[in-house]
C-alpha cells in the first residue's frame, strides 16, 4: 500500500498567484477595450451638431441688405444721398473656405439733386447702380471673411417726369468685409462694411461714376 504524500499549501502558493495574475491581467484588457470603444464612439462626427472646425466647402449661398450712402460724381458737381446696398453671391468652394461664385450686387438712392450745367442749374434724379461679376469670397478663423466682386455695371437714373436713362457698360467693383454667426446647421447670420464702385460713360446727365459705402446684413449658406 502506498504512503500517502504529505500536503504541504506553501508549494501551491506559486501557482494560485499564477492565477491571480492572469485573471486580473484579463480584466484590465477588458477595461482597456471598452475604454478604447468608448473614445472611438465619441470621436464619431455628429450630423446634427454645429460646425466648430472652421472649414467650409460645397455650395456656397451668400445674400445681404442694408443701407448705403451713394455719391454721383459727374462733369458739373458731387452729390450724396442716403439710399440701399445689396450684394448677392451664388457658388461653390474650390478650395478650403474659398468660394468662387457668380455676383450681382448694386446701391439706389433717390431724388438727388443732380448738377445739369456750371450755371447751377439741378435736375432731380433717382439713381441706382446695377452691377455683375466674378465673386470671390475667403473666411478666416472666428468666421471673419473677405469677398471681392469685379465686374460690369450700369449706373440708372430716372427723372422727375418718369423718363429713365441707362449708361453704357462700365467697370464695376464689390468689396464686403464682414463676420458671420452660426445659427443652425450650415446657415448663418452676420454683418458687413460694403464698398461699390461703377464707372459711367458720362452719356447721361454727365455722370462720369456713382460709388457707395454701407453697412449689409447678411445671411449665408455655408
Amino acid at each position: 500500500m502506498p504512503t500517502p504524500r504529505p500536503f504541504h499549501p506553501h508549494r501551491r502558493w506559486p501557482l494560485v498567484a499564477l492565477v491571480l495574475v492572469s485573471l486580473a491581467s484579463q480584466r484590465g484588457l477588458v477595461h482597456a477595450d471598452a475604454s478604447a470603444t468608448q473614445q472611438g464612439a465619441s470621436k464619431e462626427p455628429c450630423s446634427t451638431c454645429i460646425s466648430t472646425d472652421e472649414v467650409r466647402s460645397g455650395v456656397y449661398l451668400r445674400m445681404s441688405v442694408g443701407l448705403s450712402m451713394l455719391q454721383l460724381h459727374s462733369t458739373y458737381g458731387v452729390t450724396s444721398k442716403v439710399g440701399g446696398g445689396a450684394s448677392f453671391a451664388l457658388g461653390y468652394y474650390v478650395l478650403r473656405n474659398f468660394a468662387l461664385s457668380i455676383g450681382a450686387f448694386g446701391a439706389n438712392a433717390y431724388k438727388f439733386a443732380v448738377p445739369t450745367k456750371q450755371d447751377g442749374n439741378t435736375a432731380e434724379v433717382d439713381a441706382r447702380s446695377l452691377c455683375l461679376g466674378l465673386s470671390l469670397t475667403y473666411y478666416f478663423p472666428l468666421e471673419f471673411y473677405v469677398a471681392v466682386t469685379p465686374g460690369v455695371g450700369w449706373v440708372l437714373q430716372t427723372y422727375q417726369g418718369g423718363n429713365s436713362s441707362l449708361n453704357n457698360a462700365g467697370f464695376a467693383l464689390d468689396a464686403l468685409l464682414g463676420k458671420e454667426w452660426w445659427i443652425a446647421g450650415t446657415w448663418t447670420l452676420g454683418a458687413a462694411a460694403q464698398f461699390t464702385y461703377s464707372m459711367a460713360d458720362g452719356r447721361v446727365a454727365a455722370i462720369d461714376y456713382v460709388w457707395s459705402l454701407g453697412v449689409l446684413f447678411t445671411v449665408a449658406r455655408n
